[in-house]
C-alpha cells in the first residue's frame, strides 16, 4: 500500500529527512488498534460511528487526561482538551481561527519547515525569525519584535491575540533542544505583556530518553502550557499545547489533541468547521479510548521510546565516528539531530551529491529557516531506519562531503 514516503522506498533511497515510525513500530500499533477496535465494537457503542461531540467524547478526554498526567507527571485537565486530526491540522485550525492574513507569526530559527508552509503560505501570516540557542528561543528578541510590530493592535473576543509565536519547546525540531525553566517563565511574561499566544508543537513530549537506560520512564521537562498558571493574577491564557499520536502510534491514525485555555476552546468549537462535522476523527478517538483503558498505549509508548533511543545512539555514534568536524547536540528525546558543519560546506550542494551518488537524503538547513539561514547545517532523523542503516547513511554523507570539498 502506498504512503507519503513510498517514492523514497521505491527508489532505493535512505531518507534521513523522514520523521515517522517505521513498519516494525507500526506493526506494534496495529496490534493495539486491533484490540482497541475489538473492545469498542463488541461493546455495542454504535455512537462511535455518529458525529462526535465538538471537543471529543467526554470519556476519551478523561482517559487522555489521565494518560497525559501519568506521562508528564503533572496534572492535565480533561476540560482543557479538544480532539483534533493531528498536530498539522491542529496548527492550521488554531491559526486560521485566531488570526487573519498579514498578522504576525514568530518562528524559532531554525524551525519545523512545514510549519512555515502552513502559517505563511496557507494562512498568509507575516513571518519573522527569532534566534535560538541551546536552551531555546531568544525571549528578549521575542519581546523586541512584539514591541515594534504589534503595539496598539485592535483585539476582539474572537481574535484576542496580537501575534502568534510558533515553537517546539521540548525536544525541538530540528535542534533537539529543551526550553529552559528560566526562559519558559520569562516567555510567559512576554506573551502576557503583548497579549500574544504561543502555539507549542508538543509532539515529542512523550518520547523522552532522559533516563539513558531502560526502562525509560522519567517524565519530559515541564511543558510551557504548565507555566501559564491560571492561578496567577495576570493570567490570560497565552499558551496552547498542540499534540499528536503520530510520532508514538502512527500518523495514519490522524489523531491528536490540543490542550488550551477554556475560552480558546470555546472559540474553536464555535467554528462552522466543528459545528458541521463535530469531533475530528471521532471513531478513531473512541478506538484509542478503549486502548487507553486497557493500558495498551502506556505500554507501547515505553517500547517505542526504547527503540528510538537505540536508534538515536546509533546515529550520534556514527556522527562522532564519521563527521568529527561537525558540531551537534545529542538529544534527550524526540526524532532529530541538528548537525552544524564547517562554513565552507553548503548542505544544499551536499544534498545533491548525497542523493545522486550515494542515495541518501536529509533536510538542508536553509529549508528549516523562514529567512534562509543555516546553509552549512542539516537535519537528520533517526526514527525511520535501523541502527545499521543509520550508521551506513552517515558514512555515505561523509563520503559526499569529501567529494564536495575535493571538487571545490
Amino acid at each position: 500500500m502506498a504512503h507519503l514516503f513510498s517514492h523514497i522506498d521505491e527508489q532505493g533511497l535512505v531518507g534521513l529527512g523522514v520523521g515517522a515510525p517505521d513498519k516494525s513500530l507500526l506493526k506494534k500499533t496495529a496490534d493495539v488498534m486491533l484490540q482497541g477496535t475489538k473492545a469498542l465494537l463488541e461493546s455495542g457503542d454504535v455512537d462511535c460511528l455518529q458525529y462526535g461531540p465538538r471537543r471529543g467524547d467526554s470519556e476519551m478526554l478523561k482517559e487522555l487526561a489521565k494518560f497525559l498526567s501519568d506521562e508528564y507527571q503533572d496534572e492535565v485537565k480533561s476540560e482543557n482538551l479538544m480532539i483534533n486530526a493531528g498536530a498539522t491540522q491542529g496548527l492550521k485550525f488554531l491559526s486560521k481561527s485566531l488570526f487573519d492574513p498579514g498578522d504576525l507569526a514568530l518562528f524559532e530559527d531554525p524551525t519545523y519547515f512545514i510549519a512555515i508552509t502552513v502559517l505563511v503560505k496557507d494562512i498568509g501570516l507575516k513571518p519573522m525569525a527569532v534566534s535560538t540557542d541551546e536552551d531555546g528561543i531568544n525571549v528578549d528578541e521575542v519581546d523586541k519584535i512584539l514591541t515594534e510590530h504589534v503595539a496598539g493592535k485592535t483585539l476582539t473576543s474572537n481574535k484576542p491575540y496580537s501575534a502568534l509565536v510558533y515553537l517546539v519547546p521540548t525536544f525541538n525540531n530540528p535542534k533537539g533542544t529543551i526550553l529552559s525553566e528560566e526562559k519558559s517563565k520569562k516567555l510567559i511574561k512576554v506573551l502576557r505583556k503583548h497579549k500574544a499566544i504561543a502555539i507549542c508543537d508538543d509532539v515529542y513530549n512523550t518520547l523522552s530518553f532522559i533516563d539513558e537506560r531502560p526502562p525509560l520512564v522519567t517524565p519530559p521537562p515541564k511543558r510551557l502550557f504548565a507555566y501559564d498558571n491560571e492561578a496567577d493574577a495576570d493570567y490570560q491564557g497565552n499558551v496552547v499545547s498542540n499534540c499528536t499520536f503520530s510520532k508514538t502510534l502512527g500518523p495514519g491514525l490522524r489523531l491528536g489533541w490540543v490542550e488550551a485555555p477554556p475560552h480558546l476552546l470555546t472559540i474553536l468549537e464555535s467554528s462552522g468547521y466543528v459545528l458541521s462535522g463535530g469531533c475530528f476523527n471521532h471513531y478513531t478517538s473512541c478506538v484509542i479510548r478503549e486502548a487507553l483503558k486497557l493500558g495498551l498505549i502506556s505500554k507501547l509508548v515505553v517500547e517505542v521510546r526504547e527503540v528510538y533511543q537505540s536508534r538515536k545512539n546509533a546515529l550520534c555514534d556514527a556522527i562522532d565516528k564519521f563527521l568529527p568536524m561537525a558540531q551537534y547536540l545529542r538529544p534527550k528525546g524526540g526524532y532529530f539531530v541538528w548537525v552544524i558543519l564547517p562554513e565552507n560546506i553548503n548542505t544544499n550542494d551536499l544534498f545533491t551529491i548525497c542523493k545522486e551518488k550515494y542515495r541518501v537524503l536529509f533536510r538542508p538547513g536553509t529549508l528549516c529557516s523562514c529567512v534562509g539561514n543555516f546553509p552549512n547545517c542539516l537535519r537528520l532523523s533517526f526514527s525511520y531506519y535501523s541502527e545499521e542503516i543509520l550508521s551506513e547513511a552517515v558514512r555515505k554523507i561523509r563520503m559526499a562531503i569529501d567529494d564536495l570539498l575535493n571538487y571545490k
